[in-house]
């Protein structure tokens, strides 16, 4: 049998472990096929993704910091999360991976109507290296307030595609 690495399955991991336990029986060790509300394993220990707070007047941009601990050998090679933001608070205008864990642009779907930014990034090689910012927010601030950042998820998964464990911090963005 030949192993093909495509993209896609780096990017929905539940999906085509999900399709091959059920087409194997269960034959993955740590998971029942005949139990749908078995866990599948996750690798490594978890993880810490952080938001901190961030300030400034109306008009300003920040940039917002996806933090985390160090990623040296957990094989971390792909993410995706989504990030609700409150629209009379703050526009989100990009990301930027300059100076962050995060090699390349990821793929972005910023839904301002909807006021959710979506992120899937994935890469060849574990990420690693110094430093602790996974990816920046960038983040114009267009009315005065407070605005909490949540993660509706986050997802880490490492080069086997297993899913690694992570603890979500919140923070906030505030317009003066």
């Amino acid at each position: 049998m030949r192993t093909v690495k495509t993209p896609w399955k780096v990017l929905a991991p539940a999906v085509v472990l999900l399709g091959v336990v059920t087409s194997l029986g269960g034959v993955l060790s740590g998971c029942d096929s005949q139990d749908p509300g078995a866990e599948a394993p996750t690798g490594g220990e978890g993880l810490s993704i952080r938001l901190p707070d961030r300030s400034g007047e109306v008009g300003d941009t920040v940039q917002v910091p996806i933090q985390t601990d160090s990623l040296a050998g957990r094989g971390v090679s792909s993410y995706q999360f989504s990030l609700p933001y409150d629209q009379s608070v703050v526009r989100v205008t990009g990301v930027a991976e300059e100076g962050t864990l995060t090699p390349s642009a990821p793929v972005v779907n910023n839904s301002p109507g909807e006021g959710t930014l979506s992120v899937s990034f994935a890469a060849a090689e574990p990420l690693g290296g110094d430093g602790n910012s996974l990816l920046n927010l960038e983040m114009e601030l267009v009315g005065s307030g407070t605005a909490a950042l949540s993660f509706q998820s986050f997802q880490l998964f490492d080069e086997n595609a297993e899913e690694i464990e992570t603890a979500l911090e919140e923070g906030t963005v505030t317009a003066e």
